[in-house]
Formats: C-alpha cells, sequence, structure tokens
C-alpha cells in the first residue's frame, strides 16, 4: 500500500509539473495543438480533484476549494475585462497565474501528502460532526438556484438558458458541480465501515435530486459546444460560394473557430496600436440637439501602412469602446485596422450634452454617420484607407449601419467613401437588396428575438441571385451572445470575422 502510495504521488508530481510546462506553451494558441495541449491539462488537473476527494488524508478538504478559488479567480477576471472595460493583456496575465497555479498547488499536495504530513482524515468535533449531513441539502439548494436563476433568464430576458450558464456564466457553473461533487464524495467515502451506506440510505432522496439537476446543467452546458460544428459548417459554406471553393489564400491569425486555451485565459488582444480617445468630431449650434457634441475614439495600428478602416457602432443603451466591443476594437487594431468608434447621438451615451426631455432621432443619428465621414475624409485621410471600409455595429448599432449602407449608398460615396464589408451582430434593417449589394457577415443567435431579421436578410439576398452573403448563426445563442469576449460566440465570431474582412480588403 505504501509503495502504490509513493508512486502515485510521484506520478501525479510528474504530471502537474509538465501541465505547467503546456498552459505556458498553450496559453495564446488559436489552434488544434493548442486545444489538444489544454484538454490534456484540464485531465490532469480533474484527476488532481478526484485523488484529493477519495484519498485518506486531511489536506484534501483544502485542496479542492483552493483549486476551484483559483478557477473562480480566473473566470472573475476575464469576465470584468470582458464586460467592465479593464485591460484584456492585463486580465489575460491574472488568469494565467491562477490557472498555472493550481498544478504547482497539486505538486506541493501530493509531496505533502509522500512526507506524510496530511495522511489521517480530518475529523469534526463531536459537537460539529452533523455539519456533515447539510452538505447534501446545501448542494440541492444551491442547484436549485442556479437552474431557477437560469431559467428565469431565458423567459424574462430572450436568452437561452445555454447563454446563461456558457456565454454569461462561462466555467463558473463546471467549477460549482465539480468542486461539489469532490466535496459530497469525502463526505461519502467511508471511514468506519458501513458509514457510506447510513449516509446514502438518509440522503438518498436528496442526492437523486441533485444528480438530476446536475444532469440537467451539464447538457444545457454542453449542447452549445456540441452544436459548434454545425454552426461552423454552414457558416463555411456561405464562405466558400462568396469567395470561392477552397478559397485560402488568406491565412487568419486564427487557426481553429474555438481556443480552449482562450476560454480560460481569455484573448489577448495585443499591443501594436496606439489609441486617441474623445475626439469631437460633431458639435450641434442650433435646433433641438443644440450643445450636443459627439466624439470617436481610435485604435490605430503600428506599423501598418495605409490600413482598412473599420468603423464600430454601439448597441442600444450603451456607448463607444465599452465592454467586449472595446477589446474587439483592440484586437482589430492589432490585427494591422484603423477602427473608429463612433458616437452617433443616442440618449445613452455619456458626456455629450444631450438635452434633456428629447427622444432618440434616427435620422440624425444616421446623418451623423455622413458628418463622421466628412470630418475623416479632412482629417484622417492620412491615418486611414477610406477606399477600403468595413462598418461594424451590434444590435443598435446592427441596424443602423445596414439603413445607412443598404438606403443611403450615394451619400458615402459621394463623399469619396467607399465601403467594402458590413458587419451587423444580431441587428439588420429591412432593405432592398440587388445584385450589386455589399457583401455582409451577419451575426446572430438563433435564440436571439429579432434572428427572423437575419433570415429575411438571408432570403433576399438568394432571391437577388446575390452570392455575397456569410451567415453565423449561434446555436442556443441569445441577444449579445458575444458579450463576453472570449466566450463561444465570440471566438466563432472573431473566426469568420478574420477572415470576411482580411478577403475584402484588398
Amino acid at each position: 500500500m505504501k509503495l502504490r502510495n509513493t508512486l502515485v504521488n510521484w506520478l501525479m508530481v510528474g504530471l502537474n509539473v509538465l501541465a505547467v510546462v503546456l498552459l505556458v506553451l498553450c496559453r495564446s494558441m488559436a489552434s488544434t495543438t493548442g486545444n489538444a495541449l489544454m484538454l490534456i491539462c484540464l485531465g490532469i488537473l480533474a484527476a488532481d480533484l478526484l485523488y484529493a476527494a477519495i484519498a485518506d488524508n486531511w489536506l484534501g478538504w483544502f485542496f479542492i476549494p483552493a483549486e476551484a478559488g483559483l478557477l473562480l479567480l480566473s473566470y472573475f477576471t476575464r469576465q470584468a475585462a470582458s464586460m467592465d472595460f479593464s485591460n484584456m493583456q492585463s486580465a489575460s496575465g491574472v488568469c494565467a497565474a491562477a490557472l498555472i497555479a493550481m498544478p504547482l498547488l497539486a505538486v506541493v499536495y501530493f509531496l505533502l501528502d509522500h512526507l506524510g504530513i496530511s495522511h489521517g482524515p480530518l475529523k469534526l468535533p463531536k459537537f460539529l460532526a452533523w455539519l456533515k449531513w447539510l452538505v447534501a441539502p446545501m448542494l440541492l439548494v444551491g442547484l436549485f438556484a442556479f437552474n431557477f436563476l437560469g431559467i428565469d433568464h431565458a423567459y424574462n430576458y430572450g436568452s437561452s438558458y445555454h447563454e446563461y450558464t456558457t456565454t454569461r456564466a462561462d466555467f463558473l457553473f463546471m467549477a460549482i458541480i465539480f468542486t461539489a461533487a469532490c466535496g459530497l464524495l469525502r463526505c461519502v467515502i467511508a471511514r468506519k465501515e458501513g458509514e457510506w451506506l447510513v449516509y446514502l440510505k438518509r440522503n438518498i432522496a436528496l442526492l437523486a435530486i441533485f444528480a438530476v439537476m446536475t444532469g440537467f446543467g451539464l447538457f444545457n452546458f454542453a449542447r452549445g459546444y456540441l452544436a459548434i460544428q454545425g454552426d461552423v459548417a454552414a457558416a463555411e459554406a456561405d464562405y466558400q460560394v462568396m469567395f470561392g471553393e477552397g478559397s485560402r489564400d488568406f491565412t487568419p491569425a486564427r487557426q481553429v473557430p474555438l481556443s480552449a486555451p482562450e476560454l480560460f485565459f481569455g484573448i489577448r488582444t495585443g499591443d501594436a496600436y496606439t489609441t486617441e480617445r474623445d475626439v469631437i468630431y460633431r458639435t450641434v449650434d442650433e435646433g433641438d440637439f443644440a450643445g450636443l457634441h459627439l466624439a470617436y475614439d481610435a485604435f490605430l495600428p503600428t506599423g501598418v501602412n495605409d490600413p482598412s478602416a473599420v468603423i464600430m457602432l454601439h448597441g442600444s443603451g450603451g456607448d463607444k469602446s465599452e465592454g467586449a466591443k472595446l477589446a474587439l476594437n483592440k484586437y482589430l487594431a492589432n490585427a494591422g485596422y484603423a477602427v473608429y468608434d463612433l458616437q452617433v447621438g443616442d440618449s445613452w451615451e455619456k458626456n455629450t450634452g444631450y438635452p434633456e426631455g428629447v427622444e432618440r432621432d434616427w435620422e440624425f443619428m444616421l446623418e451623423s454617420i455622413d458628418v463622421f465621414f466628412a470630418y475623416a475624409m479632412e482629417h484622417e485621410s492620412a491615418r486611414a484607407n477610406w477606399d477600403s471600409v468595413f462598418v461594424i455595429g451590434g444590435s443598435m448599432g446592427g441596424y443602423i449601419i445596414t439603413d445607412y449602407v443598404y438606403n443611403r449608398e450615394h451619400h458615402y460615396k459621394a463623399l469619396g467613401v467607399n465601403i467594402r464589408g458590413i458587419v451587423p451582430l444580431y441587428g439588420v434593417v429591412d432593405a432592398e437588396i440587388n445584385a450589386d449589394s455589399l457583401p455582409v457577415f451577419n451575426y446572430t443567435g438563433d435564440h436571439d428575438s429579432a434572428a427572423w431579421n437575419n433570415l429575411q436578410l438571408r432570403e433576399k439576398y438568394n432571391e437577388a441571385g446575390n452570392d455575397n452573403y456569410l451567415g453565423l448563426t449561434i446555436s442556443y445563442g441569445g441577444h449579445g451572445c458575444d458579450s463576453q469576449f472570449s466566450s463561444r460566440g465570440s471566438q466563432l465570431e472573431l473566426y469568420f470575422l478574420e477572415r470576411f474582412l482580411g478577403k475584402l480588403r484588398g
């Protein structure tokens, strides 16, 4: 027995040292190799927790929540960076430190166990022994609350349950369930003959409900990832029709649609760009909007001559350079695009002097794009190629850019601007499509309440005999299913966005 324990401990020490090396290597790999290395690391970490759950030592009680805590630190850091304007580079560093600390912690755990420091079960004082019987009810209540919140989110916010558990909660659910299961194992493992039977008999109903609810949660968590191959295949078919069968003359940075390392570490946006904030391009002196001034943020690539311009518009209730769109701005600028993120005259935008009591005006916002292009041709002509322009808009921004591009073509062409492609993200306006309509990359979730607009746009391109339609529909995706920058929805979006822009920019 002692020899076996010694061999197991040294084997696990070696595997966790290997995991440290692999985590460092695969951190920024958006490739098949990176995915394989990350899966090996996850397997090692899972083996660590399972061993800690069944080993006859007291240190396992502390090791399990410590590893889960590091995983949650990685999650919350990534979420904060994606949603709350933090720097993605710093967040990626914190996530890397948290993930790499997990196998290092495991090495310490197994070495201490080998030295005999942690041998023997942790025994609760008699007056606290009743606490272990609360584990199953506590897990049940926690799971019920989590599932209830997920269902509530699906029914009241128009998003699917899957979006709550993956895009919005990411791996939080998996960390909770795995930790709880390991903790439960430690309570059930026999310390005395027949003790586990007593425990099971007393909690059989609760444990059965726990198993059913865990299965339900795991199913909802996994089904979006299982649908990735179909989502990608449908979009790839559109891509090949648009750019030609076997079109591979542009090689994007992302080699795979989904990078497992980036799900945990976050997507590094790079730093090969400079930023200019709050550049005022429109001031209104009279009329209902008198006193209003609108600005843009510029993200300009370094070392790139005559870069294509990307115009970014935010959704309703948002502002320029917020959340995941800020990370997208940096990512595209690092990839060689001059990105301009605009305020357009929405009442939610900050520090614009928006007049009180004045309702949002659609025509005014469309007009703001004209004003920006006129301003850019005069003040930004040396820093971007206005013969190679792309427009991207999320939600309300998607409606604005489709209305502008499809219905006001003469406006931007008169200003000398050449728009080569349009990217509406979960939002398109009704428009007439003909054989000359611009190439579009249309992105949405199939559980989005606005998804029917996107289907209608595809039909119009087909009816017009126009092959310039690339559609990516995220299975079980709700409105804004790219709102966390390293999520499944965001990664699939980037995979096709890079290829779409790269083929058209010239």
